[in-house]
């Protein structure tokens, strides 16, 4: 029997798919957060599970792939210096809400993770210092949450 109780945590990774026709997917696909993605093409699952960038889900014939690229999250992101932006967030949000974004932003970009998907150590340099970059956006939102007037 099934128990709902038991979900698999998942980590989705963004890949661009370059298939055999020369069609090209990008979106997602999903790898334990331990897992790589060398491993994953090359279990004996004949099929990978995708999800185009527009939410769209299908499942990808793995001997149709020519090529399964990971795309680099830290190019995609907001690179000016407000905190609250680099969190996701819009100025002046509470301090639950900073919590929980850089959380999330944590689980999302921390470096050891991306060490255990089998990237190369370009993508890991990229997400150590996007760490730094979270890591010291949620400090000064912190410090303005403590110098704030009651």
């Amino acid at each position: 029997m099934y128990d709902s109780s038991q979900k698999i945590t998942k980590v989705k990774l963004e890949v661009e798919i370059r298939l055999d026709g020369g069609d090209t997917l990008n979106g997602f696909l999903f790898l334990s957060p331990q897992g790589r993605l060398s491993d994953m093409m090359n279990d004996e699952r004949r099929f990978l599970p995708f999800e185009g960038r527009d939410g769209t889900f299908m499942m990808v014939k793995k001997d149709a792939c020519r090529s399964v690229t990971p795309v680099a999250a830290a190019t995609r992101k907001y690179e000016g210096n407000n905190p609250f932006m680099i969190l996701g967030l819009t100025d002046g949000a509470g301090l639950d809400e900073a919590k929980q974004a850089y959380r999330a932003a944590c689980a999302a970009n921390h470096p050891d993770r991306l060490a255990g998907t089998g990237l190369s150590q370009e993508y890991v340099d990229m997400a150590n210092a996007r760490m730094a970059r979270i890591n010291d956006a949620y400090r000064r939102i912190l410090r303005q949450h403590e110098h704030a007037p009651a």
